[in-house]
């Protein structure tokens, strides 16, 4: 790990940078969370008023959709000027960018909540089974 801070520093730095708080930053200190930064114009090209529509679909009202996709996902997400910033452990981004890129081409809120649920979902019934084929005494 000591190898990896300053590495590690670089990315809290830019995390900052990219409207996370320090203590979101600091996040990236834990061993799987890295930080994955999508630039908006992937799906918008130089159109300004496409870029805050876009932006307003992932922020949602009062920040409701962001919010629903940092619980669902367990990360953290920036929207700031033309970027979407993602904290979180590597097995959670994708699912978080799929939802982010489902959102900016235009698919319906509630279709992808479903898909992050059913992702949840089937990961805790996996970890339960884990737990199944242990032999605790």
């Amino acid at each position: 790990m000591s190898d990896a801070l300053p590495f590690k520093a670089m990315e809290i730095v830019t995390a900052i940078g990219r409207g996370f708080s320090p203590k979101k930053a600091l996040m990236l200190l834990e061993e799987d969370n890295v930080l994955h930064i999508i630039d908006l114009h992937e799906f918008v090209g130089k159109s300004t008023d496409q870029m805050e529509r876009i932006k307003g679909r992932i922020i949602g009202e009062n920040g409701k959709a962001r919010t629903n996709m940092e619980n669902l996902t367990n990360t953290s997400i920036s929207v700031y000027g033309k970027t979407v910033s993602i904290i979180g452990s590597t097995n959670k981004l994708k699912n978080v960018i799929d939802a982010i890129s489902s959102l900016s081409s235009g698919s319906m809120h509630g279709s992808v909540y479903s898909k992050l649920e059913a992702v949840r979902r089937r990961e805790k019934l996996d970890k339960l089974q884990l737990w199944e084929n242990q032999d605790v005494f």
